[in-house]
């Protein structure tokens, strides 16, 4: 710290730039509202290539639980002058080839079941009274095969590179409307699921009418792409998760829908 200043003096950029000459690849930058209502900073890499860049757009959204687990990840090959190479790798093929060598390192979900009963609830915390507790053993198997239930549907999503979770970006959309979208997505079970659900949610947000259409052009190509929506006559179903995220809003919402798949 120089003699007579204090933390506040320093621009972010600045400090980026004295931890780039500290050869300090990393910071982490804490903003309240991220923080307390997703958990999540921003982590900057000030090293890329071995060399000082503070730019922004080194710039990576991170949960807190996360942190360590994505810095200890990408330490190696910031050191190393790697960088490059994942930069360059913009292709479909050479970025599942990535999320393939990645699969081996997947997390293994962790869940947590609170089950609600009438004017009850039940965690893992919430001590149980004397008149509760034949109820309790009978709910306490119930929120074990949700568990499994859950922890599953996790891997299903993220856990084999097989599954590939597609993210639609939209960057004009709040993401309540998109919310509302995905809300009447599932709800409808026909083909024209998409149409339906474009035209539902254009009464409530008709200034986005034309990025909505856009968007339920984009799942429909999708969806038929992977031999979904085109074997509506077959028996059984698939679940398909998707995500949806608000630029806009910096925020995710997710999707299911049950499908025939060819």
């Amino acid at each position: 710290e120089s003699q007579g200043a204090t933390a506040s003096d320093w621009s972010l950029d600045e400090l980026c730039g004295v931890c780039a000459i500290m050869k300090i690849p990393f910071v982490v930058i804490v903003q309240p509202h991220m923080l307390k209502d997703k958990g999540m900073v921003r982590l900057r890499k000030v090293m890329v290539n071995g060399v000082g860049d503070s730019s922004n757009s080194n710039d990576e959204l991170v949960s807190l639980e996360n942190l360590a687990w994505t810095v200890r990840e990408s330490l190696p090959s910031i050191l190393s002058g790697n960088d490059d190479q994942a930069i360059d790798q913009t292709s479909s093929g050479q970025m599942q080839n990535n999320s393939n060598r990645e699969s081996g390192k997947s997390l293994e979900p962790a869940v947590e079941c609170i089950y609600i009963q009438n004017d009850h609830f039940f965690d893992a915390e919430r001590p149980v009274s004397k008149g509760e507790t034949s109820n309790f053993k009978v709910v306490r198997k119930e929120m074990r095969g949700v568990a499994q239930r859950a922890e599953a549907f996790l891997k299903m999503m993220v856990g084999s590179s097989e599954n590939v979770l597609p993210v639609f970006v939209v960057d004009d959309i709040s993401y309540w409307c998109l919310r509302d979208f995905g809300t009447n997505l599932m709800k409808i079970s026909h083909e024209q699921r998409c149409t339906s659900a474009c035209h539902e949610t254009i009464e409530s947000y008709p200034s986005h009418k034309r990025s909505l259409k856009t968007l339920g052009a984009a799942i429909d190509s999708y969806m038929k792409r992977t031999g979904f929506w085109q074997a509506e006559n077959k028996q059984g179903h698939e679940e398909v998760a998707l995500l949806l995220y608000s630029k806009l809003d910096d925020r995710f919402d997710l999707v299911t829908l049950k499908c025939r798949r060819n």
